[in-house]
Parts: C-alpha cells; structure tokens; sequence
C-alpha cells in the first residue's frame, strides 16, 4: 500500500479541505495498520497449528543454526590466534637472528 502524501492527495482530491485530507491519510494508516495486525495474528494462528514434528524440527534446525553460528565464532577466534602466533614467532626469529649477527661481529661464532 503507498502512502500518499498531503500534497498527493490535494491533487486527487482538490475539492476536499485539509482536515479531510487529514481524516483521509489517517484512515489508510489505521487500514494499513489493521491489515498488519490481520497477518500477524495469521502467522500465528499457522505456527500454533502445525504439527509437533513440524515444531521438533524447527526446534531442530533453530539449534543447528544456533551452533553453525558458534562454531563460525570459534572459527574466526582461532583464526585470530594463528594470527597472532605468526607475528610472534616472526619477532622471535629477527631477535635470534640479531643475536647470532652480533654474536658473528664480535667473533664468539
């Protein structure tokens, strides 16, 4: 449903003053607002009619969906950490390095 404006409606409706107008939007608001509130109460006259297998496997596939997300979390933390270990053992290499080139320059090696 469009939602027409003061200034649309003006044009469909020159005769009609502006509180009619008014009257007018307002009355499409509240029908749209109904027609909401029909298909609501639709949808849930729908999920409390269906079967109990039908709600195990929305049950089911909730939990499914609920641990793929956890798992996707772990995923990315571990990614993280891989991260992190890699920058870790770089900067244990260049200090080994450093240590051996000094070692080198002052003739220990």
């Amino acid at each position: 449903m469009v939602k027409k404006t003061i200034y649309e409606l003006t044009k469909e409706f020159p005769e009609k003053t502006y509180k009619e107008l008014e009257k007018y939007r307002d009355a499409d608001r509240q029908q749209e607002a109904q027609q909401i509130l029909i298909k609501q109460e639709n949808e849930e006259l729908k999920e409390n009619q269906q079967s109990p297998e039908m709600r195990d496997a929305k049950a089911q596939i909730l939990a499914a969906e609920n641990v793929q997300k956890d798992l996707r979390r772990d995923i990315i933390k571990l990614k993280k950490e891989i991260c992190e270990l890699r920058q870790d053992n770089r900067k244990l290499a260049h200090e080994v390095e450093d240590r051996v080139t000094r070692m080198r320059k002052a003739g220990v090696i």
